[in-house]
């Protein structure tokens, strides 16, 4: 019976990963736009600066959005982005809800100058599925202050202190995303992004670095398993 139930627990351990609504990958340092074929991308360089605006896409609307032109903070490529938070001043920006035209089973982001109070939060229908915040990317894809790639702005050399990274979502088992929000948490800092973008079907290949805690349920599960088997060592 004993090999049966270490067998089970490691089945268990990857099954559980594999019924996450999402997956989620982040590109390599100094990508800062989406690599999906035909997906729709909205970079926000035909906007209005500095003031607060309600923008519509083919793909996409936003509730209240503001965009600024490129700085250390932001700006894919040198151009203009979108921020919330203390960036917009007086407009007092605070949250930025994207409703998608159609669902879809794919959206990505670039993500620049994350800090502790960037909050986001992606939909399927009424149901939150998904939530990141600057901590989810440090456990993914590291800390600052050595020699970290994703660290510090890569068009412009400045805040190394930050991580800035392409990231991209999936759903999985059939999970379709309608909308998201961009939040920054208080008056201090902001929550930059830019080339939003979405697809409605994902890419063949596999994500090349899953959200950590896609990791946790099989290390959990490799653990058990060891653990399980030095004591069957121990009894026989």
């Amino acid at each position: 019976m004993k090999p049966v139930r270490m067998v089970f627990l490691f089945a268990l351990s990857f099954t559980t990963c594999a019924f996450s609504a999402v997956v989620v990958s982040y590109d390599a340092p100094g990508v800062q736009t989406t690599a999906v074929a035909g997906a729709s991308i909205d970079s926000f360089n035909s906007m209005s600066l500095n003031r607060a605006i309600t923008p519509a896409a083919a793909f996409a609307t936003f509730s209240k959005l503001y965009v600024v032109d490129a700085n250390l903070f932001g700006g894919a490529m040198g151009s203009q982005y979108a921020v919330v938070g203390d960036p917009t001043g007086a407009a007092r920006v605070q949250t930025s809800t994207v409703t998608l035209a159609n669902p879809v089973s794919y959206l990505g982001f670039w993500w620049s100058a994350a800090d502790p109070h960037n909050f986001f939060t992606l939909y399927s229908g009424n149901n939150a599925v998904l939530t990141m915040t600057n901590q989810t990317l440090l456990q993914a894809l590291g800390s600052c202050g050595g020699a970290n790639p994703y660290c510090g702005n890569p068009n412009t050399g400045q805040d190394p202190a930050e991580l800035f990274a392409y990231v991209n979502i999936w759903g999985t088992k059939g999970t379709l995303f309608t909308s998201a929000t961009f939040r920054q948490l208080n008056d201090s800092g902001g929550f930059e992004f830019d080339n939003l973008a979405t697809a409605g079907d994902p890419p063949g290949d596999a994500p090349s670095i899953p959200e950590p805690s896609t990791w946790a349920f099989a290390g959990i599960g490799l653990i058990g398993f060891s653990l399980l088997t030095r004591f069957a060592r121990k009894a026989q």
